[in-house]
């Protein structure tokens, strides 16, 4: 099973080809990586890979499924730009929040849709470990700034130190 299967994608704006007849294959456990000039389409193809936006021609088959739905609870996605995709449900918006995950499955399962109880619980779980390991950090910040100045640091050093090191 490939990771990314990509088979003919095409993608146009109006008389703009942002993506043409794009064929791509990221074999399972590879690095891969998009290259190229602005307007290249390498946004444009992976809003197409994560569902934001439809290809006009052409396949795609992420982890083995043909539906994004299935393999999204799988993977992560960081636009490069913040804010809301102006198309997209709200639904939609939060299943790309990490934090949100377990709820937005729980909402599909609820609906009706296939989601795996493991899927859910991992997710939970992954949640737990992250607010687990961000706490420590912040303990680790808090104790550093005692140690080195005899007080707690305010909230001015401490982003100071997360911008600078």
């Amino acid at each position: 099973m490939d990771a990314v299967l990509l088979n003919s994608i095409s993608k146009s704006f109006g008389d703009v080809h942002a993506v043409h007849n794009l064929t791509v294959t990221v074999p399972t456990g590879s690095i891969y990586g998009f290259l190229g000039p602005n307007g290249a389409g390498k946004t444009t193809t992976l809003r197409m890979i994560m569902n934001i936006i439809r290809p006009d021609s052409g396949d795609i088959e992420l982890l083995g499924h043909r539906s994004i739905a299935k393999a999204r609870a799988r993977i992560g996605y960081m636009p490069e730009e913040r804010g809301l995709y102006r198309k997209m449900t709200i639904a939609k918006v939060l299943s790309f929040v990490p934090p949100l995950t377990p709820m937005v499955m729980i909402l599909r399962l609820s609906a009706g849709s296939n989601v795996w109880v493991g899927e859910i619980l991992a997710s939970i779980a992954l949640l737990v470990v992250t607010v687990l390991v961000a706490m420590w950090a912040a303990a680790k910040i808090f104790r550093t700034g005692i140690l080195m100045y005899g007080k707690r640091p305010g909230l001015r050093e401490v982003f100071r130190w997360l911008k600078y090191g």
